[in-house]
């Protein structure tokens, strides 16, 4: 209880505080110009930032349970959950291949036999919660590793070689959605949304958030010729309401284990899978709307 409320107060503080304000926008500032950067080049600066931004959010979500009775190796699942990503790579870069096949069962062999690897490191590291950690190593890989991949495969989707939709335009949505959930909630907010998980979240920040995400959607349909304005904005709301249940997801995670950020790499953000907590799960949905409206247009 008492480490709930100290965690409740550091919450509230920096919220209030301008030069946390400035510090986190400049650190949002330099987050947004090399992912845009990423994007933009494509390829292999896209394969390799999104590729060290997995490993740093894998080694950070081991790094979670130090303190508590189970430990999943940060290394081991880090490096494992690597390879997950380069089989998916090359599985993602040879979809039109007659080597399609091979990469696809170095994957799947990668991630059926999973359990298996982890099983033996645990075996050899004798620790007092094994299967605990084994599933804790596991589920890192599966919340991480296949939204950084569709981040990849989105790059490839789209009427241009420099895609602004549909990757950037998500980005840019997600954006919109935290930056406006953000102001309005800290101007406006007056009825908590989830307080036990996040304390600082509004409804009147949400339903703020979620306007602004739809908007940024019709000004990017907007500049793209013969796209619907109705995918767009359905990809805005799908931006707010999913961003805003990774968000929660990972608040949740943080507060059974009493921690107020998941780390400390992003001044004035935290850590990375607080930055990163509504890709993964608008990423998997975005997707599948995508493809939809891909096949329907078609």
């Amino acid at each position: 209880m008492k480490m709930q409320k100290k965690l409740k107060t550091l919450s509230n503080e920096p919220a209030n505080s301008k030069s946390n304000l400035l510090t986190r926008a400049l650190t949002g500032a330099v987050y947004v110009t090399v992912v845009v950067l990423a994007i933009y080049f494509g390829g292999l600066a896209l394969h390799l930032l999104f590729g060290i931004i997995s490993a740093l959010m894998l080694y950070e979500y081991c790094q979670l349970f130090r303190h508590t009775e189970y430990a999943p190796h940060p290394i081991i699942t880090t490096a494992y959950g690597l390879l997950v990503y380069v089989a998916g790579l090359m599985v993602t870069n040879v979809l039109d291949s007659p080597k399609l096949n091979i990469y696809l069962m170095i994957l799947l062999f990668l991630v059926l036999t999973s359990f298996i690897w982890f099983g033996l490191s645990e075996l050899m590291r004798k620790t007092t919660k094994p299967i605990a950690n084994v599933a804790l190593s596991v589920s890192g890989i599966i919340y991480i590793v296949p939204s950084m991949l569709l981040i990849n495969v989105f790059s490839k989707l789209g009427p241009q070689e420099v895609n602004v939709f549909p990757l950037l335009g998500i980005f840019i949505m997600i954006w919109a959605y935290d930056t406006f959930a953000y102001l309005i909630g800290r101007k406006f907010g007056k009825n908590k949304m989830a307080e036990q998980l996040s304390p600082n979240k509004s409804w009147e920040g949400f339903f703020g958030g979620v306007v602004f995400a739809v908007i940024a959607g019709a000004v990017i349909a907007y500049f793209q010729k013969d796209q619907p304005y109705f995918a767009y904005m359905l990809l805005g709301l799908v931006a707010a309401s999913f961003g805003m249940l990774g968000d929660l997801f990972e608040s949740m995670i943080k507060r059974q284990l009493e921690l107020k950020d998941s780390g400390s790499i992003l001044p004035g953000h935290g850590g990375l899978l607080d930055r990163f907590d509504s890709v993964l799960f608008v990423m998997p949905v975005s997707f599948f709307i995508v493809v939809l409206f891909t096949f329907y247009l078609s």
